[in-house]
């Protein structure tokens, strides 16, 4: 039986690789971020938030983590009656790296999922994004332009890197995207709105390649349209795309500056998440010195931490310093250890006397992945080399 929504909102995150050894193993919007949460939580939440009651999280690989993490949704208030949280898998063979390598393919292959509930119009997401953002303004705006497509655009900058490039001109109306469009003013940020039967034709007459994505397949075919509505919708609040190392470590570091426009103290308020909270609250021995650090429950600190993110139960052993880095959950420091300016995976072990990184000297993010152990060298203790990366 067909459910009639007006809206159905389609979470993309099939991008994998682009954190590194961070996100070797696992879908990049699962990495974590800001103490105990996870990147798909942002997006999560905002539907949660902007009262949308039927999701389907588009992926090209289905492991058993993404889906337990995921759960029923409840954690993101979707156990509610009438709403659906449906992760949506590509089709493809178990022995296959992937199948669908686009978001046109990945939503063509789920066109029964969305003629199931008849929507007026899908909202399209990009999961590796962290922003705040109540979607049902840009729902109404799109509404009231009785526009065929309205993407929400952000200034570019540092905060958009690899985001396509969008110019718009009278009354709001974009002209290019993309490759086609003047760089530099303004990018997408990630959420789309979009008329389904647009897209759904589209999308049986096109057969999208693999090469075609949103922006350069459909969009770029409907702007060769001069009477089509694709208007831009300014999103002014805080806002980041993650598609680096560089802007995951900044990104978290932004909590801890007041000048950026984001605090932990929001994340409390408006991020939902499935990470569990029994563990016991921090311990600090005496000889430890904190400055200007977020600290999750669970840590042990012995050592000094400036400027720097642990997430729960990491260890910071006595003289061991962490200066501006990341320490996802369960990774021990040990006695004497330095880390600088790095993003460390889960449950590394970072060896007694071992220094990752300088103190001074941080002309890139260091990146340690999970499970590896870094053993102690000579001349890691004497400041005149760089440790050895023993994986586990």
């Amino acid at each position: 039986m067909m459910r009639k929504k007006d809206c159905v909102a389609l979470i993309d995150v099939s991008h994998r690789g682009s954190l590194g050894l961070l996100s070797r193993d696992f879908i990049q919007a699962m990495v974590h971020y800001g103490g105990r949460y996870r990147l798909i939580d942002f997006v999560l939440s905002n539907c949660c938030r902007s009262e949308l009651d039927i999701v389907g999280i588009l992926t090209q690989w289905n492991p058993s983590a993404f889906h337990e993490y995921i759960g029923t949704g409840a954690s993101w208030g979707f156990d509610r009656l009438g709403a659906k949280l449906e992760i949506l898998p590509s089709m493809a063979k178990p022995e296959q790296e992937k199948c669908c390598s686009s978001t046109l393919e990945a939503i063509r292959e789920n066109i029964p999922f969305l003629e199931h509930y008849h929507p007026h119009t899908v909202l399209l997401l990009q999961a590796e994004r962290a922003y705040f953002m109540d979607y049902r303004g840009l729902l109404a705006f799109h509404q009231r332009n009785r526009a065929d497509v309205t993407l929400g655009v952000v200034s570019a900058g540092e905060n958009s890197p690899d985001c396509p490039a969008v110019t718009v001109g009278d009354q709001g109306r974009i002209t290019a995207v993309g490759a086609q469009a003047a760089s530099g003013h303004t990018n997408a940020m990630g959420a789309a709105v979009v008329d389904w039967k647009l897209l759904r034709r589209y999308l049986l007459q096109s057969n999208p390649t693999e090469t075609e994505d949103f922006y350069s397949g459909f969009l770029a075919s409907l702007l060769k349209n001069k009477e089509a509505r694709v208007f831009a919708c300014a999103f002014h609040g805080y806002w980041r795309a993650v598609t680096g190392v560089e802007n995951l470590w900044q990104g978290q570091m932004d909590l801890l500056s007041p000048q950026s426009g984001i605090s932990i103290l929001e994340f409390q308020d408006k991020l939902f998440t499935n990470t569990p909270t029994s563990r016991p609250p921090q311990y600090l021995y005496p000889s430890n010195y904190l400055q200007n650090s977020l600290v999750a429950e669970g840590c042990t600190i012995s050592g000094s931490v400036r400027g720097s993110i642990l997430f729960p139960g990491v260890t910071v052993g006595e003289d061991a310093v962490i200066g501006d880095s990341i320490l996802m959950p369960g990774c021990v420091v040990q006695p004497g250890a330095q880390v600088f300016h790095s993003i460390l995976g889960q449950e590394v072990t970072i060896s007694a006397g071992c220094r990752i990184g300088d103190a001074f000297y941080n002309d890139k993010v260091n990146v340690i992945r999970s499970g590896a152990v870094v053993l102690s060298h000579p001349a890691v203790q004497q400041g005149k080399g760089h440790p050895v990366y023993f994986q586990g």
